[in-house]
């Protein structure tokens, strides 16, 4: 899977299923409404699968956050927004 990367660059991991997200309180605006769910500031979210919808994040805690280090990007999950 590295070879669609550049030629300097190696892929070594992602943090699955989750995210970092910057909620912006009271000025929250969007169609992502499950963003509602978060403080002001940085939060981490974990992926929640939604069926026949794209995913969304819930609000968890940061000692959650875990990175996976796999060298082939096609062995990782994450949340489907496509």
């Amino acid at each position: 899977m590295n070879a669609e990367f550049p030629v300097d660059v190696a892929f070594l991991g992602a943090v699955e299923q989750q995210a970092t997200l910057y909620g912006l309180g009271a000025a929250r605006t969007g169609s992502r409404v499950w963003m509602h769910d978060f403080p002001s500031g940085y939060s981490v979210g974990q992926g929640e699968k939604r069926p026949g919808m794209h995913d969304k994040f819930v609000p968890t805690s940061p000692t959650e956050f875990r990175m996976r280090v796999e060298t082939d990007i096609t062995k990782l999950r994450f949340v489907n927004w496509a």
